[in-house]
C-alpha cells in the first residue's frame, strides 16, 4: 500500500508544471514620447511548448499578428507604436501557445505635446509703463521697450496700433513700418542688434476658431503654414482672427485674436507654436 501512494505521488506532476513562456524586450521602453514620435519595441520570445500566435495590441485592440515564427518555439520580432495624439497609449504584446497558454507583457506610454501654448496681453504703445508690446515665443513672455532691445534675439511679435493699419502685429524686421520715418512707429526697435524675421499670414479658411481652441499638437499649424507665411505683418485685427506665422528659427505656430480693446489699444492673443 505504501509502495501505490508514493507511487501515485510522483505520477500526480505534469509536463505543464515546467511549461513557460519567456518574453525578453531589448534595451529600455520609454516611458513619454512627443506627438509624431515612432517608438519600435524589439523583442525576443521562447515558448517551452509550440508558438501559435503573437498579438500587437494598442488600447486593447489587435493591430498586428504574427503567425509565422523564427522557430516553432521562438521568435525574434518588433513592435512599432506611433504616438498620433495626446494621451496615454497602453501596448501589449501577448504571446499565445498552441496548448492555449497565454502569456502578456504589457507597456505604459505617455503622450506629450509637440505644442507650447501661450496667453499674451499686448499694448499698442510702446511708451506704455504697464504693459509691453513684445512678445517672445521661445519664452512665451511679454517685454517692455527696454528688456525687449536688450532681448532682441528673443523677440517674435511687435504689436502697435496705428491710424493706418489699426490692430497690428509685425515681424520686429521690417522697416517699412519700424522706424522714424513719416507713418513709421517704434524707432528704437530699428537699432537692435537682432531683428528676428518673423513671416505671417491671415487665415481666412482651413481651420476654425473652435479647432483652433482644441489643437494640441502641431498637425492642423503645419498644414496651414505649407505656403504662403511669408508676410511681414498682419494688420487690421479683428477678435477671433487667426494668423499663421513661421519664426526666424523656423518653428511654425498660430495665434487667435482673443480679445481686442480698441480704446485702450490692447490685444489679447493665444498662441499655439512648435516645440
Amino acid at each position: 500500500m505504501m509502495v501505490l501512494v508514493v507511487g501515485m505521488g510522483f505520477t500526480a506532476c505534469t509536463e505543464d508544471d515546467d511549461a513557460f513562456i519567456n518574453i525578453t524586450v531589448e534595451g529600455n521602453v520609454p516611458e513619454t514620447l512627443t506627438v509624431g514620435e515612432s517608438l519600435t519595441i524589439n523583442y525576443s520570445v521562447i515558448s517551452s511548448d509550440r508558438l501559435d500566435i503573437i498579438e500587437h495590441l494598442i488600447n486593447n485592440d489587435v493591430v498586428e499578428s504574427v503567425e509565422e515564427f523564427t522557430s516553432n518555439t521562438s521568435h525574434t520580432g518588433s513592435f512599432t507604436i506611433t504616438a498620433e495624439e495626446v494621451g496615454t497609449i497602453y501596448a501589449t504584446i501577448r504571446i499565445t501557445d498552441r496548448k492555449g497558454e497565454i502569456k502578456p507583457r504589457d507597456f505604459s506610454i505617455e503622450v506629450e505635446s509637440n505644442i507650447e501654448s501661450f496667453t499674451a496681453v499686448l499694448m499698442g504703445n510702446f511708451d506704455d509703463t504697464q504693459l509691453g508690446s513684445f512678445f517672445s515665443t521661445v519664452t512665451g513672455e511679454v517685454y517692455k521697450i527696454t528688456p525687449a532691445g536688450e532681448n532682441s534675439e528673443l523677440i517674435d511679435f511687435v504689436y502697435f496700433y496705428g491710424s493706418n493699419n489699426s490692430a497690428t502685429i509685425t515681424a520686429p524686421d521690417n522697416d517699412e513700418i519700424i522706424g522714424t520715418g513719416a507713418g513709421q512707429v517704434y524707432g528704437p526697435v530699428a537699432n537692435w542688434s537682432t531683428r528676428n524675421a518673423t513671416r505671417f499670414n491671415q487665415l481666412f479658411s482651413g481651420i476654425t476658431v473652435e479647432e483652433f481652441d482644441a489643437m494640441n499638437n502641431d498637425a492642423l499649424i503645419v498644414a496651414n503654414t505649407a505656403s504662403d507665411v511669408d508676410l511681414k505683418m498682419a494688420n487690421f485685427l479683428n477678435k477671433d482672427a487667426l494668423v499663421a506665422f513661421i519664426t526666424v528659427d523656423g518653428k511654425k505656430g498660430i495665434f487667435k485674436v482673443a480679445d481686442l480693446d480698441t480704446e485702450a489699444k490692447t490685444i489679447t492673443i493665444d498662441v499655439k507654436v512648435q516645440k
